[in-house]
C-alpha cells in the first residue's frame, strides 16, 4: 500500500498510521523500504524504536 502513493510524505503518515496494526512488528523495517527518501526512513526507524 505504502508503494502506491506517489509522495514520501504521505507513505510515511500511512507507514506509521499502519504500523498499530502491524501483527510482525520486529520486520516493520522492511516498510521503509517503500519510501523514497533516506530521511523519511530514518524517521520511520525512530518512530519504530519508540514501540
Amino acid at each position: 500500500m505504502v508503494k502506491d502513493l506517489s509522495f514520501d510524505k504521505n507513505k510515511l503518515i500511512l507507514a506509521k498510521s499502519l504500523f498499530s496494526k502491524c501483527v510482525d512488528k520486529q520486520r516493520y523495517y522492511v516498510v521503509s523500504e517503500a519510501l523514497d527518501f533516506e530521511k523519511s526512513r530514518r524517521e520511520l526507524m525512530d518512530f519504530i524504536s519508540k514501540y
